[in-house]
């Protein structure tokens, strides 16, 4: 089955060494094996992430909280989420997170980032999977990140 996600984010406070960082996500998921007539623009999502870096950002451990209206099943819940970015040289770093909503599974993954190019692009991959539930629903991603320069 393949997904479609379409997000959007908003950086209100930009991480800084040994400091804190936030910002604001919102976005729509959309399940191709769901009939299009029944959610044609998917489920929505929206959180805040906050950031905290050590070590000269060699770790910086992350947090958020939000929301999510899954349309499909007919239910919301607040999400959350708990991780950490490892960087092991300044352009690869490894990240770990878990994260759930109430009502709804909890999950886990982890992967890695590479920068080809620092600080405007990146490839990124992850491995994730289900932690309760009856069926276990494991996945693997594959990310090519282009970050533009501000706008404002």
């Amino acid at each position: 089955h393949a997904d479609y996600q379409f997000q959007a984010k908003v950086l209100a406070r930009p991480l800084e060494t040994n400091a804190w960082g936030w910002g604001v996500a919102a976005g729509a998921i959309r399940h191709a094996d769901i009939n299009v007539r029944q959610n044609l623009w998917g489920n929505y999502y929206f959180y805040v992430p906050v950031s905290r870096s050590f070590a000269d950002d060699r770790l910086v451990l992350l947090f958020n909280a939000g929301g999510i209206d899954s349309r499909d099943d007919r239910r919301r819940g607040l999400s959350y989420g708990v991780g950490a970015e490892i960087y092991l040289t300044p352009r690869f770093m490894i990240a770990t997170e878990a994260y759930g909503a109430t009502g709804f599974d909890r999950f886990s993954q982890l992967g890695f980032r590479l920068w080809l190019v620092p600080e405007r692009v990146q490839i990124d991959s992850t491995y994730g999977f289900q932690l309760n539930g009856p069926h276990r629903t494991e996945w693997v991603t594959l990310g090519f990140r282009l970050i533009s320069r501000p706008f404002f």
